[in-house]
């Protein structure tokens, strides 16, 4: 209880993110099941376990019966289950958890005599590598006192909990009931055409809908702010070479005018400050990253997934270091899962009608026409783009021949200087936007789409369909993904 009091007062938390225990364990005998049952007196507290050997396997190496029965009653409260890949021995094997622990964990709690281990992936060794990574570290020596070691003695500070914390202290309050009633409506429409009783979609509409809303609703305020900055960064810098263009061209003796030069690079400089620091390009991929991973766990939280969360400890990868907090956010809504899952009985085939229908014919839909817009908005700024470069070289052609000097010389000379200038606006406005890159990303995922759309429609049982849906996780979230890792490097840049 001191320690985890210790933890408590030592950790970032506030109220829109107050601090929530969880505890990431092998349930060993001994110390790993005791702190366990500590953490979980909290009524808030979640248990995930990691299991150096499949569970058959794992129970054999329990002394007696009743651990057995310990270790089973503690496996049944947990609400994600983490399977260690194949290892040469069983050592090996229960390394493999302890750095798994270690990689989970913000805070690590060892029952450990300071004595060096018996073997790899000892105690000592677990103690050694939290070390190394500067992770909080609380040691109790299990003697007479139980004397604890802290590391460090000082708050913790967390750079992830402040993001969590941003993200949790936007307000969306206006939207949310909007966003959320729209989405049930059209959830409840996708499941009585499937041939679904309301109350089979309703637990994981009601679980997931608030997430998702504030997620999507915040994903597309920072999307539109990172266009009108982007958009207002080039702009500003082609009106600068206007600017000063004009002024030496039709007013040289009223040189105050560079004034408004200034006052455009000035004002350029300020929205590129102001997005930086507002994180405005990070945080719209990354609220779209956590938008589309729970839009994908609200259909297979119908498929018939939740409850307990049960995954290869090998396929676990921390996508973006940056987002460690997303994906962790991304986790503790899964957590939140009803455990019950679907409530009634539902006709034979209702289901994947509804997956095929609801998610993967609105993916498909909703990717085709990304598709298409996309095209569309590169093909008008490439035209955009030649329509300058032609002006350009046709005023560049006018200006050197001499002709309609006396009369639109200065004007000729001034297109001439300016719209270079406005070509590059508009191709980098194109660049940064990735449109036709995106473009056959998207029409490359449609094809996927149907693929899968076609299969789950013609699926013979319930256990194709799960596979379907999980085939469809894949598809979808790998290509989110390569988008994630394409546009990470597109924040805003200054140009003049």
């Amino acid at each position: 209880m001191h320690v985890l009091g210790r933890i408590r007062q030592l950790s970032p938390s506030s109220k829109a993110t107050p601090l929530k225990f969880g505890i990431v364990s092998a349930l060993a005998e001994g110390a790993d099941r005791l702190v366990a049952r500590e953490v979980l007196n909290d009524p808030d507290a979640v248990l995930e376990v990691a299991l150096p050997l499949p569970r058959a396997d794992y129970g054999q190496d329990f002394a007696t019966a009743q651990s057995r029965e310990e270790f089973e009653s503690l496996l049944d409260q947990a609400r994600v289950i983490a399977v260690m890949p194949p290892s040469e021995s069983r050592e090996a094997a229960y390394a493999a958890a302890g750095r798994y622990i270690v990689d989970r964990v913000d805070v690590l709690v060892a029952l450990w005599d300071g004595e060096p281990s018996r073997g790899v992936g000892g105690t000592a060794e677990i103690v050694a590598e939290a070390r190394d990574r500067r992770l909080p570290l609380f040691c109790i020596r299990p003697s007479a006192d139980y004397e604890v070691y802290e590391q460090p003695r000082e708050p913790f500070q967390r750079a992830d909990f402040h993001e969590n914390d941003h993200y949790n202290r936007l307000r969306i309050g206006r939207q949310l009931p909007g966003y959320v009633a729209g989405a049930s409506r059209e959830w409840l429409a996708a499941a009585r055409s499937a041939g679904l009783e309301d109350s089979a979609v309703r637990p994981s509409m009601d679980w997931i809908l608030p997430f998702l809303a504030r997620a999507d609703i915040m994903s597309r305020r920072y999307q539109r702010s990172y266009h009108r900055l982007g958009s207002s960064l080039f702009l500003a810098a082609f009106l600068a070479v206007a600017v000063a263009a004009f002024q030496s061209t039709f007013m040289p003796n009223h040189p105050e005018i560079a004034f408004l030069e200034v006052a455009l690079l000035l004002a350029l400089l300020f929205w590129l400050l102001y997005g930086r620091q507002r994180k405005v390009q990070p945080r719209w991929i990354a609220y779209r990253a956590l938008a589309e991973r729970l839009r994908v766990a609200s259909f297979l939280s119908v498929a018939g997934f939740g409850g307990r969360w049960v995954k290869n400890a090998d396929a676990h990868q921390p996508d973006h270091d940056a987002h460690d907090w997303l994906h962790r956010g991304h986790e503790e809504v899964w957590m939140e899962h009803p455990r019950d899952g679907l409530s009634p009985p539902h006709p034979s085939g209702a289901i994947q009608r509804f997956l095929a229908s609801a998610w993967l014919g609105g993916q498909l839909e909703y990717y085709l026409r990304a598709s298409q817009r996309h095209l569309r908005r590169d093909r008008a700024l490439t035209r955009l783009v030649w329509a300058a470069f032609s002006l350009t070289l046709l005023a560049a052609l006018l200006h050197g021949i001499g002709a309609l000097r006396a009369i639109w010389g200065d004007a000729v000379l001034l297109a001439a200087s300016c719209l270079p200038a406005l070509a590059a606006a508009f191709g980098g406005i194109r660049a940064e936007r990735e449109y036709r890159r995106n473009a056959e990303r998207f029409t490359r995922l449609s094809r996927d789409l149907q693929v899968l759309k076609n299969r789950m429609e013609h699926a013979a049982d319930d256990q194709t369909v799960r596979a379907l849906a999980k085939a469809t996780e894949a598809v979808v979230l790998h290509e989110h993904y390569d988008w994630f890792s394409l546009m990470q490097f597109r924040d805003l840049e200054l140009h003049v």
